[in-house]
């Protein structure tokens, strides 16, 4: 489903570039650093885009793929899950 992949890869990506930071920061006490930042030996764009694609074809291989993945918040969670 194309839209559910573009809206789950733009909440993903947000979530990586400005919430990360702080779940970092609250978690080791250090300063609020996004990890969607390839300059800065972070991870890039391409990756993020690779690791969500992989949650789609895992859910897909799997048989998993009944639902479970219907909405963009659904996807955001397995993908902290997953990673």
């Amino acid at each position: 489903n194309c839209p559910l992949w573009k809206r789950s890869l733009l909440l993903i990506k947000a979530w990586c570039l400005y919430e990360s930071g702080s779940l970092a920061a609250a978690v080791a006490g250090l300063e609020p650093i996004p990890v969607l930042c390839s300059r800065n030996g972070r991870l890039s764009s391409y990756a993020v885009s690779v690791m969500v694609l992989s949650l789609f074809n895992d859910a897909g291989t799997h048989g998993v793929l009944d639902g479970s993945l219907d909405h963009p918040f659904l996807v955001l969670r397995r993908f902290l899950r997953v990673f």
